[in-house]
Formats: C-alpha cells, structure tokens, sequence
C-alpha cells in the first residue's frame, strides 16, 4: 500500500539527491522517483560497450558545490574529483600545438608559442576574471529574489551584491560586459593570437546555438572560470568511475539519511486538491502522498505534463512556454583499438583536444541560398581509461567526441 511523505522528489538527478538529502536531514520522510531503471539523470555511468563503462551525458565536474560535498560526506561513499591535468590540447597542422592548465607557468610558455603580447596579457586576463568571479559565485547558493514582490531580506542580499560590484571600480563596466555581452569582443580586445582566442572561444559557444560573436556567450565563457575541484578556483575535473561516481555517492548518502528510492517510476501527473499539491500519479496507476512535491525534471514537463494547466495563472503558463532548452551539441563515444603515438600520451592523459574550422565562423550557405549547418567546432576528449579514472577495464581506452553546430533556422 503506497504510504504518505512529507516530500516526494520527481527524478533522480543530481539535483532531486541533492534535495532529498537536506530534506532527509531535517527529519522529513521523502521519496525519490525515478523514471529510468539507475538514478543519475544526465549524471550517470552506463556500459555502452562490453567491459567499457562511459558518462553518458555530463561529462565533466566542477560546479558541485563544495559545501554539498561536505555536507553530505560524499568522499566516505566513494565520490573523488579528478583534476583536468592539463585542462585542453589543441593542434595545429602546421605542427604546434597549444597545451594550457598544466599550471600557469607552462600556460604562459605554450602562449608565448604563438605571441608573447598574448603571454603577457594572459594572467591579466584570468585575474580580471576571477574579480568578477568573486561577485557573481556568492549567489549560486542564494535564494533568487522575487523581482515582482521582494521581501526585506532579498533586498538586502541584493543590495550586498551592488556593493560587491561597486567594489570593483572601473572594471565594474567590465565585468558587466561578462555577464551580458559576446565572447569575441572581449577575446579580441584582450589577445592577438587566433589560436588562443579559438582555444578559449571554445568555454564561451560549447552546447549553445551560438557563435562567440553573440550576446551571451561571455558569460558562458566566464562560467568555465567558476567553480572549483578540490579548493582550486576555476579547475574542472574527471569524476573517479564516471559521472555516475557522484550520483551513486548522492545516493547511498540519501539512503543512509532514510530517504527512499525508487527506479523504473515514471511519473505521470502531480496530484491537486483546491489549488494544493497532494502528491503524485505513477504511470502504473500507482499514487503517493505528499503535501511537498519538488520536481527534479525541466519546466515543460513539469508545468505542462504533470499539472493540470487550469491550475496555473495564464502568465505563468506563457512564461513557461517561453523557456527553451535547445543544445548544440552532439556526443559520440569510441573505442580505440590502439595506442596514440608516444608524444601524444601526456597531452591526453586526462584533457580535452579542441579542432577548430575556424575562429567565430559562419554557418555555411547552400547553392540554393539557403543557410545549413555545418561544424562549427569538435570538442574532441581523449580519456585515458585505466585505472586510475576506473572508467575501462585496465589498458582500455575510449575517445569522446562532443561536435558543436552553429545553426541558422531556415524555416523549413
């Protein structure tokens, strides 16, 4: 007989965890219902061939707040972050090649390959970067203030924020500029090498139906300098045994905390009486009960499936409508039969290679007229799969390619 909770969480992600962790914390009875057969959402590790595991969406970390992960003591049930070391390797056909995040004497050397201005001018620039860092970061873990009707305290925290900017002084404008302006310009004003700006365009356009020449993507590419692994501002890590490596270490904490899990549970519909939430409808026809329901899925599935519509204003309907979630990636994952050649081995022990058509290109244009896509970028990851990120079985190798598409809508 399905029992009554105090919260049911709708999907096993990273995020239903996270919540159904705290809530379990504060003494409430919760559940988690996850449609799939393995929790994780886009947070999983999955054998997609014999003997070779693979993070099957999210492939990288580096946002997970730390203070979750001592919270929830996610190291003692196995979670362990990687370094990216080095962070990228991007080659040339002339032979060059541009090695950055090994450390920061090694970044300005492998610049200076290209322009020693750009060498001069690199620490400059992360430094800039990490000021504006320091404003912006605070507010991941803060309540989004209610911009119709804000209360004293959301007031506060904002006006905390102004003052954080304002600090900053004349690079205030600058740093606004991050936040709502294009990568290109600011890559422009700040380098000279074509192959650095394309390296670093590459955080600014990954995932987004984007060139870096569009408003937006600057802070997409600031948003890579965020985040931290292992108390290092700004370093993006591997997750030991995949991206699943976190999820499951979410999941024996909630389950140490009396949170209940449930797999192969989809959803259907979230329960209404008299304009309250009372739980939730099973695609088997199975309810639950709950005057707290927290939805780990996005907002049309959310708002437009799982709820009646009448039971929304017509605004707040529309507002919904207006969300999208459009990618512009695609992700491709390969086995390798053999071994790279000796002098690539350390560039991809545990990094990205970027191939580049070209800085901030166009979508291409048809004979009939008509714009078609076409590459923009590849985003290609070489993993080392031994051992030491426990994602292969001993001398296995995979090769993950993420491939980025400028599209152009034609209308047809």
């Amino acid at each position: 007989m399905p029992g009554t909770y105090d919260a049911i969480i709708i999907g096993g992600g990273h995020n239903g965890l996270v919540t159904a962790c705290y809530l379990a914390r504060a003494k409430w009875k919760v559940l988690v219902l996850e449609r799939r057969y393995i929790v994780g959402g886009a947070c999983v590790t999955e054998e997609t061939f014999p003997g070779y595991k693979v993070s099957t969406a999210a492939y990288v970390n580096s946002l997970f707040r730390p203070e979750i992960i001592r919270d929830l003591r996610l190291a003692d049930y196995g979670f362990e972050a990687v370094e990216r070391n080095p962070a990228s390797f991007t080659p040339f056909l002339d032979g060059r090649y541009l090695m950055l995040g090994a450390d920061k004497a090694s970044d300005i050397e492998n610049i200076a390959k290209f322009s020693k201005k750009d060498a001069a001018a690199y620490p400059k620039y992360e430094a800039m970067l990490e000021r504006v860092a320091s404003v912006v970061e605070p507010t991941l873990t803060q309540v989004p203030p209610n911009l119709m009707h804000p209360s004293l305290g959301q007031l506060f925290e904002a006006g905390k924020m102004g003052r954080a900017l304002q600090k900053l002084g004349p690079a205030m404008g600058e740093a606004i500029e991050v936040l709502t302006g294009a990568a290109r310009p600011i890559l422009d004003r700040w380098f000279e090498s074509e192959e650095l700006k394309g390296t670093l365009a590459t955080d600014a356009i990954i995932g987004a139906f984007a060139a870096p020449s569009m408003p937006g993507t600057a802070y997409v590419l600031f948003h890579h300098v965020m985040g931290e692994t292992n108390g290092k501002r700004g370093v993006w890590s591997y997750v030991r045994g995949g991206m699943g490596g976190l999820t499951q270490a979410l999941a024996k904490a909630a389950k140490d905390l009396g949170v209940e899990i449930k797999t192969e549970a989809e959803v259907v519909k979230i329960l209404t009486a008299n304009c309250a939430v009372t739980g939730v409808a099973l695609a088997d026809g199975t309810e639950y009960r709950a005057k707290k329901v927290a939805s780990g899925v996005d907002m049309h599935h959310t708002f437009e499936r799982f709820l009646d519509p009448e039971t929304l204003p017509p605004a707040f309907r529309d507002a919904v409508a207006r969300i999208g979630y459009e990618s512009a990636a695609r992700s491709c994952t390969h086995r390798l039969r053999k071994r790279r050649r000796q002098d690539q081995r350390r560039a991809r022990r545990a990094s990205e290679l970027h191939r580049m058509p070209g800085y901030d290109r166009r979508p291409a244009t048809s004979r009939h007229g008509a714009s078609r896509p076409r590459p923009r970028l590849h985003r290609t990851r070489l993993r080392r799969c031994e051992v030491r990120h426990a994602l292969t079985r001993p001398g296995r190798r995979m090769h993950h390619t993420v491939v980025g598409r400028h599209h152009r809508r034609t209308g047809r």
